[in-house]
């Protein structure tokens, strides 16, 4: 999805600057490190250049100005340290990470381009996660630094030799680790709303801001695990990964449906990468 990948991780931008990974200075009693105070946004590349960049730096600044951070640097710097990292780090197709973190008065930056860990091309294997999602809240409409949850479940997935994992508050369907969640049911593409504790994701939003696509209308609705009983299909998507079908979930089985992926994929100006 949109892990380590740290053995091509040569370089970083920390605080504007062009440093060796292995070479940061940070300081450790700030609230950034200690309370997690920041925020982050995790962004898909292609041939150097950040995927859906509009959509990424308007979440940024909301999250980033309902958390008074100032963000101290421009758009315009942003897209051009990434083209040149990408090259330096030679993932041209990887991942970007920019994440803020309060300190003091200021707010130190970090920009990150590496491989990402994929899953393998194809549909997902996917499990049910064991930690239970604290459903919504004021951080869940933020991508905030504050992600040990998420991420203790995405690691306890890996473990059990699943790609991803379902996170659920009793019976109700709220997201993935790392993804929001989408079920087919007939003739509409369904994912939790926001008010479930969903996170406000880019590839989410392009999707659900088309409302049909084809013969399909695209909408939220609050989902259920008994709603998977009778789903005609199963989705997971992100920024890293655009949008992948997942074939088994438990005890359910779905269909690939590849090309359904590859039409939504273009639909929303991207190109899939649930097959190859």
């Amino acid at each position: 999805m949109s892990g380590g990948g740290k053995e091509a991780e040569l370089f970083l931008v920390w605080n504007g600057s062009l440093q060796s990974a292995k070479e940061i200075s940070i300081n450790p009693t700030s609230e950034g490190w200690l309370y997690g105070v920041g925020c982050f946004e995790t962004m898909g590349l292609k041939g150097g250049v950040i995927r859906f960049f509009e959509n990424h730096w308007h979440r940024l600044n909301s999250t980033a100005s309902a958390m008074g951070l100032q963000i101290p640097f421009s758009p315009e710097q942003i897209e051009d340290k990434v083209s040149e990292m990408a090259g330096k780090n030679e993932c041209p197709n990887g991942i970007a990470r920019l994440s803020l973190h309060l300190n003091g008065e200021n707010v130190d930056w970090m920009l990150r381009v590496f491989l990402g860990k994929r899953a393998s091309r194809g549909s997902l294997q996917v499990g049910l996660s064991e930690m239970v999602h604290p459903g919504a809240s004021l951080l869940s409409r933020w991508k905030n630094n504050n992600y040990l949850l998420h991420h203790l479940a995405f690691r306890q997935a890996q473990e059990a030799g699943w790609d991803e994992a379902l996170m659920c508050r009793g019976d109700e369907v709220v997201e993935g680790t790392r993804s929001n969640v989408w079920i087919l049911r007939e003739a509409e593409l369904l994912t939790p709303p926001l008010t479930s504790g969903a996170l406000p994701g880019v590839i989410r939003h392009r999707l659900l801001a088309l409302k049909s696509i084809g013969d399909l209308t695209v909408r939220e609705e609050r989902l259920r695990l008994e709603d998977l009983e009778e789903a005609d299909g199963l989705f997971f998507s992100n920024a890293g990964m655009i949008l992948r079908s997942a074939t088994k979930l438990g005890a359910w089985e779905f269909p690939a449906h590849e090309d359904r992926v590859r039409s939504l994929a273009t639909a929303i100006g991207a190109d899939s990468l649930n097959s190859g």
